[in-house]
């Protein structure tokens, strides 16, 4: 990879930064207010010292996680971790938007700066629970049928202990004791089955990559028989080491 390519990487990651800090904590549309309140706080002695954790510990986590930690910051350590953000992000877009008013009202004497104030307030209010709505319906989708673990849980004993590549969701719908399989080699995840006893191995789309052989047919185990398949799943029975 030449400087230049890498360059446009990290410029990527820490554009996905920027963007994260701003839809999180900020909700996109009260990072003005935010912005506002911050620096008139700021000013001021007397709160200066009281908001002045909450700019250290915002501006260490975004250099951290965008210039030393580029990998899971774009996704993952900045997205989870601003959420330390979140009460004061809410208290410093109230109070911006106070003083956006009460600026306001400087400039247009006709305003009533107290109503004004109510009227803003819950109209982002409104606004925040629209988008909230409007952005949780793609996560509440699942990412996988639900049906697949409701055959699963027919197709085996009650007693059986299933491992799947999404074990809360087949716990969840089938009811299963369930653990996840782990990111290793076939004869790693026998001996974590044999620890935990497990009777079954579900694999789909879900499945680490070092089973990818198993899962193609591209190898066989002999302590893995398939028992069941159907569309992208397969689901294998656990033979015990005497086979």
């Amino acid at each position: 990879m030449g400087r230049s390519e890498y360059l446009a990487i990290e410029n990527s990651r820490n554009l996905v930064s920027v963007a994260n800090v701003v839809a999180i904590p900020g909700l996109i549309f009260l990072v003005p207010f935010i912005v506002v309140a911050i620096l008139s706080f700021y000013r001021r002695v007397t709160t200066r010292l009281f908001i002045r954790p909450a700019i250290i510990f915002a501006v260490a986590l975004f250099i951290s996680n965008s210039l030393i930690f580029t990998l899971p910051g774009t996704r993952g350590s900045l997205f989870h971790s601003s959420i330390a953000l979140w009460p004061w992000s809410t208290a410093f877009a109230a109070a911006g938007i106070g003083l956006a008013v009460d600026w306001a009202a400087t400039k247009l004497p006709h305003w009533q700066p107290e109503r004004a104030k109510k009227i803003f307030s819950s109209l982002f209010i409104i606004v925040a629970l629209i988008m909230t709505f409007y952005l949780a319906q793609g996560s509440l989708k699942p990412d996988e049928d639900p049906e697949l673990y409701h055959q699963v849980g027919q197709l085996v004993p009650p007693s059986s202990v299933v491992m799947a590549g999404n074990a809360p969701a087949l716990n969840y719908y089938s009811g299963l004791p369930a653990i996840s399989v782990p990111n290793e080699a076939v004869d790693s995840v026998l001996l974590a089955a044999d620890r935990f006893g497990v009777t079954y191995v579900l694999l789909n789309q879900n499945r680490p990559k070092p089973l990818d052989d198993i899962y193609q047919g591209k190898i066989a185990h002999p302590r893995l028989s398939l028992v069941w398949s159907s569309g992208d799943a397969r689901l294998y029975k656990v033979n015990n080491p005497a086979g």
